[in-house]
């Protein structure tokens, strides 16, 4: 009688998850904090380089999701796990041409991590992203990579979508960008701690991140030598093709956001790849973005293919690029991150449910 009280308890505890509100009121740095949502994710990366010019990339991601709607083989998830948390960290050394990468789960021990309220204050063990008095302070580490930076004041907050009312596929959640922070702090390798300084990109979204639609994406995020950043986002269903709320913007050096028309935005793969022995995936590590309406053509490359990370739900290739071209008739360089996935299919899909949205979430 006791578990049977227990279990019912249990499923009658679940939580009014929060949707995205007809008119976005995003304030931060209180937003910056954890919110009530379905699901929400938090994207620190960025480019350093050490005093000898030894270009370095880094990959911190913190994922959160309340498990009310989830069930496995019909079973409700937060029975057991709830919220669902998980940590992703890699760096890449592109002179050693070297790759680190690590993942972090909190199941069983889902006390191993959390993430405050109305301020930045997220941490999985000694993973840690905290907001600071002037910006951000990131800390975490791999067996052979141990990063700890401070990001600065930097370019404004761009609000993706209408005031950060952001909607993919008929579904309706909040999104804001920083797209460039200055970044200082410290990287040690093999032992080895040097100085580094460089820039950030920091992505933040919460809501309703569900679609039976909805099988990956494709972001590019571009730091160019002219100050402006340019970024993609092309999301994808199960037959890999853009559904409705793809975007493609150039941020300008003043902060200004333009726009553009992405049907007039060639994003191309140039044909070479890498396999992955681990996952048997084969992934796309050149591209090619064409920009007509900006008279632009960049191309991006990297000589550290390998840049994958085998996390649950499915595995994810997020790394970094070298950026080489044109835009607006004028030679420009710079660094990108790429993520892709939904290459594979996430691990147990077919024993998995979520459920759908509330009727406010959507359009």
């Amino acid at each position: 009688m006791r578990w049977a009280l227990l279990f019912v308890s249990l499923c009658s505890c679940a939580h009014q998850l929060e949707g995205a509100p007809a008119v976005a009121n995003i304030t931060l740095p209180a937003d910056h904090g954890a919110h009530l949502a379905q699901t929400e994710w938090w994207h620190f990366h960025g480019h350093l380089l050490d005093a000898r010019g030894r270009k370095y990339d880094f990959f911190l991601g913190f994922v959160r999701w309340h498990t009310d709607g989830d069930r496995f083989l019909g079973v409700p998830v937060r029975l057991a796990v709830d919220p669902g948390q998980v940590a992703v960290f890699c760096v890449t050394d592109e002179h050693g041409r070297r790759y680190f990468g690590r993942e972090k789960y909190a199941f069983p021990d889902v006390w191993a991590a959390s993430a405050a309220t109305g301020r930045l204050e997220l941490s999985h063990d000694d993973w840690t992203a905290k907001g600071t008095a002037r910006g951000m302070a990131l800390s975490a580490s791999t067996r052979d990579a141990e990063l700890s930076l401070t990001l600065g004041e930097g370019k404004p907050v761009v609000l993706e979508g209408e005031g950060g009312r952001f909607v993919a596929d008929g579904t309706a959640h909040l999104f804001y960008t920083l797209p460039r922070l200055p970044a200082s702090g410290a990287l040690t390798l093999d032992g080895e701690r040097v100085a580094v300084t460089g820039e950030a990109w920091v992505k933040h979204e919460w809501g309703f991140l569900y679609s039976e639609r909805i099988a990956g994406w494709t972001w590019f995020g571009a730091q160019l030598d002219d100050g402006t950043e340019l970024q993609i986002g092309l999301i994808r269903d199960r037959e890999w093709r853009e559904v409705d709320g793809s975007f493609a913007e150039l941020i300008e050096a003043d902060g200004a956001v333009r726009r553009l028309e992405l049907t007039r935005v060639g994003v191309m793969q140039t044909g070479e790849a890498w396999t992955s022995p681990r996952t048997s995936i084969t992934w796309p590590v050149r591209w090619r973005l064409e920009l007509p309406e900006e008279r632009g053509v960049l191309e991006l490359t990297t000589d550290v293919p390998q840049q994958e990370l085998d996390a649950f739900p499915a595995a994810i290739w997020a790394g970094s690029f070298a950026v080489r071209g044109e835009l607006r008739g004028r030679a420009v360089r710079g660094r990108a991150m790429v993520e892709v996935f939904g290459l594979s299919q996430p691990h147990l899909r077919r024993f998995f449910s979520s459920g759908p949205p509330p009727e406010e979430t959507q359009r």
